[in-house]
């Protein structure tokens, strides 16, 4: 999901995507010229107006207003821009297809796409988030930015109700503070790497799983970031733990042309403008 204002990040990730050979993905984009360099690139793309509701209870349509506006990470245009992402997701799994949600901001290295369906239903969680929490910390939250969901009676449940949820913060937050009874009161099973979410009233539950940093780093590992110098990409992954990542998430940094430099340092930058 993105808009004009992030065209590179957008081409930069689906060149990533096909450069694997991942070729059945789909951009949602916010505003029409986006849509117009995505028919020029021959990347497919559905305009995010065929998705807005007319059902005046989704509150959509002024959400997609902002979010054409948005251009900086942290905003409160970009927050706006963020919860359109749940509301998207919960129209896909209702047409009975899994998800596998990606922000424009990663770097894919592997292909996850087997890995995260094996492990899903090794787990039997039908929702997998990848953990953005700072490396000491032990209680997981869940990014948003990257994560798979199974078309499940259960989890098209629970993005109904993270999209219908009124809220002025961004999509990570609204959605943390409601799965597993909320961050700050959430019980970690046995093993530290996945949380019950309980519908209030109901006997309904799911399982949710984190994934391992260790193969899915968030921005927080430092030693990942900064110009390789002499060091190859792999030489700099196996000094930060992290020789076998699938993909290398660009957070916890604000700003577009930020994230995009730290991509430069590393020489991961898939799209030539």
């Amino acid at each position: 999901v993105g808009n004009d204002g992030f065209a590179r990040d957008v081409f930069h990730t689906t060149c990533n995507l096909e450069a694997l050979k991942i070729e059945n993905y789909i951009v949602v984009a916010l505003d029409e010229k986006l849509v117009e360099k995505c028919h020029r690139q021959q990347v497919p793309v559905i305009p995010a107006e065929w998705l807005i509701s007319d059902d005046p209870k989704v509150r959509k349509k002024e959400t997609h207003q902002h979010a054409v506006e948005a251009t900086e990470w942290s905003t409160q245009s970009y927050n706006k821009l963020t919860r359109f992402k749940p509301y998207a997701v919960h129209l896909f799994l209702l047409l009975g297809v899994k998800v596998i949600m990606s922000d424009i901001d990663i770097a894919f290295l592997r292909n996850p796409i087997q890995y995260l369906e094996d492990l899903s239903h090794q787990s039997r969680a039908p929702l997998i988030f990848q953990n953005d929490v700072a490396p000491n910390v032990v209680i997981p939250a869940a990014n948003t930015g990257f994560y798979l969901a199974r078309s499940d009676r259960r989890i098209v449940k629970f993005f109904e109700q993270v999209s219908l949820t009124p809220s002025v913060e961004n999509d990570q937050t609204l959605l943390n503070g409601l799965l597993c009874a909320g961050s700050p009161r959430r019980t970690i099973e046995l093993g530290g790497h996945s949380c019950r979410h309980k519908f209030r009233g109901s006997t309904e539950s799911f399982k949710v799983y984190f994934l391992e940093k260790r193969l899915f780093p968030n921005g927080s590992n430092n030693e990942i970031w900064g110009p390789l110098g002499n060091q190859t990409l792999g030489q700099r992954l196996t000094a930060a733990k992290v020789p076998h990542a699938y993909i290398i998430h660009n957070n916890w940094i604000v700003g577009e042309a930020p994230k995009w430099n730290r991509f430069k340092e590393l020489e991961i930058i898939f799209w030539d403008e």
